[in-house]
């Protein structure tokens, strides 16, 4: 009974549910290497995703370890948040409608195509 009130059951299911997730994100990376002249930036960032999940699961697995209290997780959510975020031109690449032309985009061209017809970073510029 004491073990239930050290407050680790959340940090305890976001530890399994970032390792599958985490797994999951470096499985769609691997399968975007065979796309890899026209998604380079969108692997970069599922790349980048992955590292910070990858963050939040040694956060809640310190948290599970030492049994710490929940709360403690939330500082770690807002550092990768805030990290993703200053960097979301980098880490949020993927657009569900084309900017050319108003079309939805179909699950390839969001996941595996990098360029949309407005590519702000084309291949020869340096971002």
């Amino acid at each position: 009974m004491a073990s239930m009130l050290t407050g680790t059951t959340v940090a305890e299911y976001l530890t399994d549910i970032l390792y599958w997730t985490f797994l999951a994100m470096l499985l769609m990376n691997i399968l975007q290497r065979k796309h890899q002249k026209k998604a380079e930036r969108k692997r970069f960032a599922t790349l980048y995703l992955a590292l910070g999940v990858f963050a939040l699961l040694i956060v809640s697995q310190f948290i599970v370890i030492y049994d710490g209290a929940d709360w403690m997780l939330l500082p770690g959510f807002a550092a990768v948040i805030a990290v993703l975020y200053r960097y979301r031109t980098h880490t949020f690449p993927f657009r569900l409608r084309s900017p050319a032309d108003g079309r939805k985009l179909t699950w390839d061209e969001i996941l595996y195509d990098d360029n949309h017809g407005d590519d702000e970073f084309p291949e020869d510029q340096e971002s």
